[in-house]
């Protein structure tokens, strides 16, 4: 993907998603086992350069089961819960740490 792709776009990860559903769609139409051996390549190759964005993580997996690649469907499955589950803990940390300051605070007004 060109430098100034990757710049005009929030979320450049979403123009592969659409090129690797128009390689399924037409993987149907045409039973072509070709066209969805480079969407899964295309959707392996996204995933590893956007490993943390969450909305890119819940869509890979359907893509990944209409690909024909439940394995990979799998993995991306898991790889968002453990990014949720990160999430989630990071979260609780923060509102933990936050609390923890608020309560100090209290404690230290006259």
């Amino acid at each position: 993907m060109a430098a100034a792709e990757k710049k005009s776009l929030s979320e450049p990860w979403r123009l592969r998603l659409l090129q690797a559903g128009a390689l399924l769609a037409g993987a149907m139409d045409k039973s072509s086992d070709k066209a969805r051996v480079e969407a899964a390549e295309l959707l392996r190759a996204t995933e590893s350069e956007h490993p943390r964005s969450a909305a890119l993580l819940q869509s890979l997996p359907l893509l990944f089961e209409c690909a024909g690649y439940p394995a990979d469907a799998d993995r991306a499955a898991a790889s968002l819960g453990s990014f949720l589950a990160g999430l989630s803990r990071l979260c609780f940390a923060g509102l933990s740490c936050a609390c923890r300051g608020s309560n100090m605070r209290r404690l230290e007004k006259p």
